[in-house]
């Protein structure tokens, strides 16, 4: 559908074509595409990786006689909404569905699915990549992170309003912020700093194609979302050994639980300045958490993991 994002060099330089359909904005014309495409290399499996994407591969797996799998990728919940006439063509033309949240596959059984029909399967990182990156310095100065797309769902302002509330009653003496990502709000949040009192504390880096070495550079990440499915960022920063606060939100307390980072309530602000300052203020807490989810990520969420599983799903649904 698009062209230019991260993986396509990667897939590319593995010897696999990658066919751009997106040219028209017409969803007749990428269907036909799509099913043009399938027609020239059929595959035994079609497979939607987000939920926009679910009707496209629904009916051109049916134009073209080959099994396809849909995807949640979120909350189920905020995806109908997001979607609004076309939500629930989405959710209900796949024959087959894989969600990376229990609370996502909860919500699809609520609405009438089988447990046969939505499978599990949980977000995976490269944790060779990043494994260990996390900063272990002595914690006279603390680097603040928060990591995603600058939009309404992450709610970056929120994360500005609560590091700026942390840093004036810090017991440490020099802690400052980074902003990695882009997006609409981007202009909106720097004159938010300035206006918070920020400047010279906050970083907006943008986008960054050299992930590892951001994490590297921070001591926690923080994670202000309204709603969220299981979010790769949160594995990389826990894969990179940084410990996190995050809302109670989505797949999150999945991963989190209470004994690998801290979580609080959407809306309770004072609970996640509570949070971050709890976290600058202990660094044995914060080594605690850095082991506990190197662990948890390495055993649970790795590549290999995620490979097991894959094949295990389309061995089942193809028989």
């Amino acid at each position: 559908m698009t062209r230019g994002e991260p993986f396509e060099t990667e897939i590319t330089s593995l010897g696999v074509p990658v066919e751009w359909i997106g040219k028209s904005h017409l969803r007749s014309t990428r269907l036909y595409r799509l099913v043009r495409a399938l027609r020239q290399q059929p595959p035994d499996i079609l497979q939607s990786v987000h939920f926009f994407t679910n009707l496209y591969a629904a009916v051109a797996g049916r134009i073209a006689g080959i099994r396809a799998i849909g995807a949640i990728r979120n909350d189920l919940t905020s995806e109908l909404i997001a979607n609004g006439i076309w939500g629930r063509w989405q959710l209900l033309l796949p024959k087959h569905l894989i969600t990376n949240s229990e609370l996502a596959q909860q919500r699809a059984i609520d609405r009438g699915f089988s447990s046969e029909q939505i499978s599990f399967l949980r977000n995976a990182v490269d944790t060779n990549w990043l494994k260990g990156n996390g900063s272990s310095r002595d914690g006279k100065k603390i680097k603040v992170l928060f990591v995603g797309r600058l939009e309404e769902q992450k709610r970056p302002h929120l994360f500005l309003r609560a590091v700026s509330r942390a840093i004036a009653q810090s017991p440490v003496g020099h802690v400052t912020a980074i902003v990695a990502g882009d997006g609409p709000m981007r202009r909106d949040l720097e004159s938010h700093a300035k206006s918070l009192g920020l400047t010279g504390q906050v970083d907006f880096i943008g986008s960054q194609g050299d992930m590892a070495s951001v994490y590297k550079e921070a001591d926690l990440l923080v994670m202000t979302s309204k709603h969220e499915g299981t979010p790769n960022v949160l594995l990389e920063a826990m894969a990179s050994g940084l410990p996190v606060v995050a809302t109670r939100v989505g797949g999150i307390p999945e991963i989190i639980e209470d004994s690998r980072g801290l979580l609080v309530e959407p809306e309770d602000e004072n609970g996640l300045v509570a949070a971050i300052l709890k976290l600058i203020g202990d660094r044995n807490l914060r080594l605690e958490f850095r082991q506990r989810g190197l662990e948890y990520v390495d055993h649970v969420h790795s590549l290999d993991a995620l490979g097991r599983q894959l094949m295990c799903l389309y061995q089942e649904i193809l028989s």
